[in-house]
């Protein structure tokens, strides 16, 4: 009973670790959303474009400007005055710290405020559909991708099918040819059979691995390792 208890947590580590290393469709393009230069850099206009519109609003709000100062050489001017024929020597006083407070603010620009607020939101805007229509074009690309190594995978595994089937068939031939029944042709032919077969998977391994740096370079990687899950679509 524990070693049965044990089998089945071995084949359910190992089920799930095949799961964890499987790409599937949403999380590619979720991927890509998230790791593409482009998508990211339209994005980032998208934020910047917004910032520019809000400091649009800048130019309809009043201006303050404030100052301090602080006098830490105090040099005083002096004051001589005359009492009753006696000089008297007294310093003009100055102050320490001097504090400035200013308030602009423009009643009429010839409407360039306006007019760059209005032109802020259409980049704004502009910005948001850009950023829209990469997205668009991410998803768009990497659902090709991703079904293209979908149906390398599949061609892949037809590839190893039929070779698997020539290799009996070859065999059954070999035995026929002992028992005389097949000829030396038969036995040629099936040899150039399974021969293109093996050129066809080397083909399709080649095929594979092409299709998923592709993708792996979409998804904003140097290479893709996990293998692709999910059905090829189908017309209704």
């Amino acid at each position: 009973m524990l070693f049965r208890l044990f089998a089945i947590a071995v084949v359910m580590g190992f089920s799930s670790l095949g799961a964890a290393q499987s790409l599937t469709l949403s999380t590619a393009v979720e991927e890509s959303l998230h790791n593409s230069p482009e998508v990211l850099k339209a994005q980032s206009f998208e934020k910047e474009m917004s910032w520019k519109k809000t400091e649009a609003y800048s130019h309809f709000l009043p201006t303050l400007t404030g100052n301090a100062r602080y006098l830490t050489d105090k040099k005083y001017m002096l004051i001589n005055v005359d009492f009753a024929g006696n000089p008297v020597v007294f310093p003009t006083i100055i102050p320490t710290a001097d504090y400035t407070l200013t308030a602009e603010w423009s009643v009429f620009d010839g409407f360039a405020s306006t007019n760059l607020l209005r032109s802020s939101s259409r980049l704004e805007d502009a910005a948001e559909k850009q950023r829209a229509w990469t997205e668009f074009s991410m998803r768009s690309q990497v659902t090709l991708l991703f079904y293209k190594a979908l149906a390398a995978e599949s061609l892949k595994n037809v590839a190893y099918q039929n070779l698997s089937t020539l290799k009996d068939h070859q065999k059954d031939v070999q035995a026929l040819k002992k028992a005389g029944i097949s000829t030396k042709y038969d036995i040629l032919r099936t040899e150039t059979q399974v021969s293109e077969a093996e050129s066809e998977i080397l083909s399709a391994d080649d095929n594979v691995e092409l299709a998923k740096y592709k993708l792996g370079e979409a998804l904003g990687k140097d290479k893709e390792e996990r293998t692709v899950a999910g059905q090829l679509p189908g017309l209704n």
